[in-house]
């Protein structure tokens, strides 16, 4: 069997970026290749050798030296393969699955997939340590994601970081040892964890006014993320809204009665 004969690999070989590919050839052949790389890995039937044999075991002493930590994963992410090991079980990991007898195998335990930092970007707004931001929420918003996709601690550290605007990004920059994604929570927590009063929070949403440049709908949402600094009822929340609308916007009484906050978004689409 070939790597192209596996769906899952077939579909990765043929996606994946070329200098990813570059770095799963020069494994494979040794060598960085040119334009046929994709080809050749297509037609990769697995190494001659077994694992833990001689020539298996010089192999992996050799791309020890010329491979790094950084470009084994990278593979390993192409090859579908768990990659939470350190770096010598994670080259072993990469050459135990491309032996001969693991080649004529179906891919198992396939959970790992190519995520880049895009994905979570387009999900998840960043936080920059602003009064109208919890942090409390943000970080389950953020953990919600990266544990649907399965990321490992290292993915959440680097994409936690790479989350972190304004004053929250400053605020870690100058801390140091920050090595893991509970020790980065942990000091987000400690930093920016704030909880509102109820007259404090009331007297913020009193004053948060609609904005000129303000859709209603998302003033609305804004209004509705100040409330997660607290508890504040769906109705108080829905009447701050109504009084910030000009009494000149037409059909302003229609926001009037809504049972449930879905109800009133709806409505306020129609204005």
């Amino acid at each position: 069997m070939k790597l192209i004969d596996i769906p899952e690999l077939k579909a990765a070989i043929a996606s994946e970026r070329t200098s990813k590919i570059r770095r799963l050839h020069k494994l494979l052949f040794d060598f960085d290749g040119d334009r046929q790389n994709r080809s050749r890995i297509r037609e990769f039937s697995g190494f001659a050798f077994q694992p833990n044999d001689k020539d298996f075991n010089e192999k992996a002493k050799l791309i020890e030296e010329k491979l790094s930590l950084n470009e084994l994963i990278t593979i390993s992410n192409l090859l579908l393969i768990n990659n939470e090991e350190n770096e010598n079980e994670q080259n072993r990991k990469s050459y135990e699955n491309l032996s001969e007898e693991s080649v004529q195998l179906p891919v198992h335990n396939v959970y790992k997939p190519n995520i880049s930092f895009n994905d979570i970007e387009s999900i998840i707004m960043p936080f920059d340590g602003d009064s109208h931001q919890s942090i409390e929420k943000w970080i389950q918003l953020f953990e919600d994601v990266v544990n649907m996709f399965n990321l490992s601690d290292l993915h959440k550290l680097v994409f936690g970081k790479r989350s972190l605007k304004g004053k929250a990004k400053l605020y870690i920059q100058s801390e140091t040892s920050v090595n893991s994604w509970e020790k980065l929570k942990n000091l987000l927590l400690s930093e920016f964890g704030y909880a509102c009063n109820s007259t404090e929070l009331h007297e913020m949403l009193s004053k948060r006014k609609l904005k000129d440049d303000e859709s209603l709908e998302e003033y609305f949402l804004k209004m509705k993320q100040l409330c997660t600094r607290g508890n504040v009822e769906d109705t108080a929340l829905m009447q701050y809204v109504i009084n910030s609308i000009p009494d000149s916007v037409i059909r302003k009484s229609i926001l009037y009665g809504c049972q449930n906050l879905s109800e009133f978004k709806q409505k306020l689409k129609s204005l």
